[in-house]
């Protein structure tokens, strides 16, 4: 007679390890699990399932307390959280795919170097995590770009659901990454070009990040500014390069920059435009399209 396969500890049975253990008694918890308590739940769940080394796949763990425990390099896949209290906990290193954490209180939780790909992360209880070093998931940094996009995509729309917006934009903007990345790995020229342009103006020379960056836009007008003050200023716009032509070079710039117009200003000051008047114009094209991104991009940062 084939023998039934091996299941993971059934919630009555955790409970009653539980119990055993002092932890909990007529059936209310009495102390937050420890690091100890979780091993030894992984070491009979491991033996349930014949497996080694202990794992904790598929453990029921919900309306459990665990909160400041110490829960770092442990296989916790699979493992139901719904509900528990995990405030404090310190998740790092460990791995948590597949794991369930609806209704569960994540607040000021340590996620460092955490794999969370296909977790359920539907908990409106997430302020003060300690997300991954710069946002980026061990996924990403594998190279498994499809499976960090999604996780990224998640982790975005648990964030925006909990009103927790400066976060969502920063998984938003890992997740705009990895589709980038994984167009210029594509092999169809056209993703790669794709890549390239997005990568190059949309991220980094326009520098708006993907729309989540306002700051990179203000780097760019002012790199564009200087640069223009100097062409003016050494090609001799004035007749000669002191301080008080660089001063001029750099009124003419930012008079450009900003599209206000000339004036009288060019005739009271005997300026020959000739050529200038056309680097005037394309850097007036640029200013204007760059304040435009700007009051956008931060707009949508500052007014939501």
């Amino acid at each position: 007679m084939a023998q039934s396969p091996a299941q993971p500890l059934s919630r009555s049975q955790v409970w009653a390890i539980l119990s055993g253990s002092g932890i909990l008694v007529g059936g209310r918890q009495v102390r937050p699990l420890n690091r100890n308590d979780i091993q030894a739940l992984m070491f009979q769940n491991g033996q349930q399932l014949g497996g080694i080394p202990p794992t904790g796949d598929g453990l029921p763990l919900e309306n459990l307390d665990f909160r400041e425990a110490d829960l770092r390099r442990l296989d916790l896949t699979h493992c139901n959280f719904e509900g528990s209290d995990c405030s404090g906990a310190d998740f790092t290193d460990s791995d948590l795919r597949s794991s369930r954490f609806k209704g569960t209180d994540l607040r000021n939780t340590l996620i460092v170097n955490t794999r969370l790909a296909n977790s359920n992360l539907d908990t409106l209880r997430l302020e003060g995590i300690r997300w991954y070093i710069k946002f980026v998931s061990p996924e990403e940094n594998d190279g498994d770009l499809t499976t960090a996009e999604q996780l990224y995509r998640s982790l975005k729309r648990s964030h925006q659901a909990a009103g927790i917006y400066d976060v969502a934009d920063q998984f938003a903007y890992r997740e705009q990454i990895s589709i980038t990345k994984q167009q210029w790995r594509s092999r169809n020229v056209t993703d790669k070009l794709k890549a390239f342009v997005k990568f190059i103006f949309v991220d980094q020379i326009l520098g708006y990040g993907y729309g989540y960056r306002p700051w990179r836009v203000w780097r760019s007008g002012m790199a564009l500014f200087v640069t223009f003050t100097l062409v003016f200023w050494l090609t001799n716009l004035y007749g000669s390069r002191g301080a008080l032509e660089f001063g001029e070079s750099a009124y003419f710039s930012a008079v450009s920059f900003t599209a206000v117009g000339y004036g009288a200003w060019v005739s009271g000051n005997g300026v020959e435009l000739s050529w200038s008047k056309y680097l005037g114009a394309a850097e007036a094209l640029i200013g204007v399209f760059l304040m435009a991104l700007f009051l956008v991009t931060f707009s949508r940062q500052w007014f939501r």
